[in-house]
This record gives structure tokens, C-alpha cells and sequence, in this order.
């Protein structure tokens, strides 16, 4: 009961300029009722996902407008990379705890391993199978994703 309550609450902010790519996987998500009432949040950049996060407080560490359950994020961007992002949210005394799961079509070395350096909880190329991310996703929101305000 506990674990369907979880998939109840969930909110995913997805992080991905790609529309198409966005639907498939929003779509996906319910059919494989990683979210069952929940919601996913589609962001189209890197500075839309902090502002979602963050509000207009994006120097307060103790303050978030939004907490999702999990954060998928791509990479590429034209105004800011989703590795300054995912910076950005791994330092911040609240937001740190949110599982990202990095989903990108780069599969250079460097982009994996500074991705996972910073703080990333996976890293998936979208040349994998849907039913990869759809795996991970279902994990990172059934494990204990509660923030702690310490």
C-alpha cells in the first residue's frame, strides 16, 4: 500500500526540448503506470527547470517552489548545458536530494563520467530501450525519495 501511494504522489519534471521525445515518454510513464494519479512536467531547457525548482529564489538553499519525485534530464541545450543545471541542483542543501536521471543522445565518455561526478543517479543514451528509463524511473520513485531538511 505504501508503494502504490508513492506512485499516487509522484511528479516527474522532465527536462527535454525534443516534443516528440516528451510525449513518448510522458505517455509511457502512465501505460507503465510508473505514475498512476501523479503528473508529469515537461521543461523545454535547462533555465526552465530551475525555474521550476527554484521560483525566484534561486539563492535560497532552504527554499524550493517545486519538489518533484524525480528529475529526467537531457543534456544539450543552446543556453545552458544540463550539466550547469544538474550542478545547480546537486548543491543545493534541499533540491541535492532529488534522484536525476540523465537521458541524452550524447555517449561520450566525458559527458558520462562529469555527469555522474556532479551527482547524477543514472545516465541512459536515448539510443536504449524506453523500457530501460521506464525500469529506472519506476525504481528511483518507489525508493525512499523523501527530502530531508536538514
Amino acid at each position: 500500500m505504501a508503494e502504490e501511494n508513492k506512485k499516487n504522489e509522484v511528479e516527474i519534471l522532465l527536462v527535454e526540448d525534443n516534443e516528440a521525445d516528451a510525449k513518448l515518454m510522458a505517455l509511457a510513464f502512465k501505460k507503465y503506470k510508473v505514475i498512476e494519479s501523479g503528473k508529469v512536467h515537461v521543461v523545454k531547457d535547462g533555465i526552465a527547470a530551475l525555474q521550476y525548482i527554484f521560483g525566484d529564489k534561486n539563492e535560497d538553499e532552504f527554499f524550493l517552489n517545486h519538489c518533484p519525485s524525480l528529475i529526467i534530464l537531457d543534456l544539450k541545450f543552446s543556453e545552458l548545458h544540463g550539466l550547469d543545471v544538474l550542478k545547480k541542483i546537486k548543491t543545493h542543501k534541499i533540491a541535492r536530494n532529488i534522484p536525476i536521471v540523465i537521458l541524452t543522445n550524447s555517449d561520450k565518455k566525458t559527458d558520462w563520467l562529469d555527469a555522474y561526478s556532479l551527482g547524477a543517479d543514472t545516465y541512459l543514451c536515448k539510443s536504449g530501450e524506453l523500457g530501460q528509463l521506464i525500469e529506472v524511473a519506476g525504481w528511483a520513485i518507489l525508493e525512499d525519495t523523501s527530502i530531508s531538511y536538514q
